[in-house]
Parts: C-alpha cells; sequence; structure tokens
C-alpha cells in the first residue's frame, strides 16, 4: 500500500483531499529553523524523496465515518513529538508529519502529506494537551497539506491490558477540510503561488505563514473543538461554508509511541 505506483491529484469523492501541487507527487517540507517559520516546501513524492523516511512513526487505521462514502480504507502514519517542552505538561507543544495513505472505492489508491511546519512556537502552538472546561482531557494537533488542514483529536486515554504502561492507548477522532478552490495560478496548481522562491498554498497577498496562523482568507483554518471533544468546527474567515469533515475514529494508537515518551 505504501509503495504508491502513482499519487492521483484529482480524485472525485465526496470530502475532496483535493489541492494543489504537481501531478504524481505530494509536498513535503524540509528542516528548517528559520524565524518565520515556513521552511521551505518541497513538491515531492515522500516515498521516493527521502525526505520523509518514516523513522519513529506509527500506524493507525481509521473506523470509518459512517455516511462517508467514496472510501475503502484511511491509513494514517503518524510521526510527531514534543517541539517546545519534553512531557505531557499542558505546556509542551508537539510537532511532525502525518501521511494518509487512501484506499477508494473505485480502486483508486493515493497518499496525502500534511505538516506542521518547522520547529519554532508559531509553527506548532495549536498542538497540546488540555482540559476542557468539563474536566476532560483532550489532545488537539492541526496539519496542513496541499489539499488542506487535517485535525487529530485524543479525546480519551485507557488501559491497554498488555503489560505495558496502564494508560498506553488512545482514542479520538480524525478531520479534514479541504481548501476551496479560488483561481487558477497557473502554476500547475489552482491553489499554490511561488513567493519569495517558495511555494504557498494559502493567501497569495498574504504573509507566508501556517493555515492556523492566517486571519484573512480562503486558506483560513483555526478551529474550534467541543468540551466533550465529539465535534470540530472550523471559525476566523471561512471564504465558504466548508466545514471540517470527520473522516472516522481510532481507539489502539499507542500513546508511548505516537509521543515518543520513555516510561
Amino acid at each position: 500500500m505504501k509503495n504508491l505506483l502513482t499519487i492521483l491529484l484529482f480524485i472525485s469523492v465526496s470530502v475532496g483531499f483535493t489541492g494543489c501541487g504537481e501531478k504524481g507527487s505530494i509536498i513535503t517540507t524540509q528542516n528548517d529553523t528559520s524565524t518565520d517559520g515556513v521552511p521551505v516546501i518541497d513538491v515531492s513524492d515522500p516515498d521516493d524523496s527521502g525526505v520523509y523516511d518514516g523513522r519513529g512513526s506509527v500506524n493507525v487505521n481509521l473506523q470509518l465515518e459512517p455516511g462517508l462514502t467514496g472510501y475503502d480504507n484511511i491509513e494514517l502514519e503518524i510521526d510527531i513529538g514534543a517541539v517546545i517542552g519534553n512531557s505531557q505538561d499542558l505546556d509542551t507543544l508537539y510537532g511532525g508529519d502525518v501521511i494518509a495513505y487512501i484506499d477508494y472505492s473505485n480502486g483508486a489508491q493515493a497518499a496525502r502529506y500534511f505538516t506542521s511546519g518547522g520547529v519554532v512556537e508559531e509553527d506548532v502552538q495549536e498542538n497540546y494537551w488540555y482540559y476542557s472546561r468539563t474536566g476532560k482531557q483532550i489532545w488537539r494537533g492541526v496539519f496542513e497539506g496541499p489539499r488542506g488542514a487535517l485535525i487529530v483529536v485524543v479525546d480519551g486515554v485507557y488501559q491497554s491490558g498488555d503489560g505495558n504502561d496502564p494508560y498506553d492507548y488512545m482514542s479520538g477522532s480524525v478531520w479534514f477540510r479541504k481548501w476551496p478552490v479560488v483561481q487558477d495560478t497557473g502554476i500547475n496548481s489552482d491553489l499554490c503561488y511561488m513567493k519569495d522562491g517558495r511555494v504557498d498554498c494559502k493567501n497569495p497577498s498574504g504573509p507566508l505563514v501556517r493555515c492556523w496562523n492566517v486571519s484573512l482568507g480562503p486558506y483560513d483554518c483555526r478551529f474550534t473543538i467541543s468540551d466533550n471533544a465529539q465535534n470540530v468546527t472550523a471559525t476566523g474567515n471561512r471564504y465558504t461554508n466548508e466545514q471540517y469533515v470527520k473522516l472516522g475514529t481510532f481507539n489502539d494508537l499507542s500513546k508511548q509511541r505516537t509521543f515518543k515518551e520513555e516510561y
């Protein structure tokens, strides 16, 4: 599944997973510690480029949301960890990459890449543990890609019963909001723009920032999570009525492996 022969740019299914990038390619990012927090974007296939090698990643198959048509299976490969701080403290911020490997109902396959970007606070400031107003412990993580924004929500940590740490497994949900098609820029894409030698898939007239830092324009991916962690809502300037779509849930994601914790 992971050694894809082709990566399809446009797949006509209900949620979309469509956006920018050259045909047969996925956006990947290179390591960057610049103060602006927006690393150079290299458009390439993560299976072949060597930029992303999956070391330290964990995989999970989503239990697809009832009514989500067009998909047979979505598997996430998650490679994240603490960027600022080194524990589950509420002031710890997390970052990394997520690849969604998709089996479509029509037999097609694709991989979609999402990232939190670099290692500065502006990149990872939205990814953290917190307690809701009802006292529920939740983890939230947002990642942007050429086709939209992906949000991972952890709504529970429970006993695995396999002899590991008593609270090693996590449950939660995954949400996706596709970018609206605004105009054709003539750069092999409907949504990407060349700025300062970089490809930017957001507001062409705005600064180079992550979608969760966009305050105006169609590529604002800001969101809120309900107190029970069962709903994710788009906020800010939505440009269209496009909301976050729930792709599915999980209940067997290892907390230790996902966050690279030492017990």
